[in-house]
């Protein structure tokens, strides 16, 4: 077990009501990135507000998720993969600036629709 796998495997025996923000979030990434766990659409939410890059399957299309500041303001970058592995290929980008990424998690869409919205029909890679 490496060292990071200890310290994560400490913070998950400890209770989420007692962690710190950062190690909510440093947890949440754990699961969401290293053992690619279905989080809830608040912990995703979290790692959103946390500036991380994401990537979820919806409807049979790979959903890349990138928040971060850009002049001062929150934005979204969403590439659309199509096919797997090496064989991806990027069909669609779209850069979007929100004042905030509270803004930016209630106004992107996908088919019309929120991320909260089609939360439990995604999957993760």
């Amino acid at each position: 077990m490496t060292p990071y796998e200890k310290r994560m495997a400490k913070l998950m025996l400890k209770p989420y009501d007692i962690l710190s923000k950062s190690e909510k979030i440093e947890l949440i990434d754990y699961r969401y990135n290293f053992r690619r766990e279905k989080i809830s659409y608040e912990e995703f939410a979290m790692l959103c507000l946390a500036n991380q890059e994401l990537e979820f399957v919806y409807q049979g299309k790979t959903y890349e998720i990138t928040n971060g500041l850009k002049s001062g303001r929150s934005f979204f970058w969403g590439t659309v993969y199509a096919g797997t592995g090496n064989h991806r290929k990027c069909t669609w980008e779209q850069e979007k600036n929100y004042d905030t990424t509270e803004e930016l998690l209630d106004g992107v869409r996908i088919n019309g629709k929120t991320i909260k919205d089609i939360w439990d029909d995604i999957s993760f890679i």
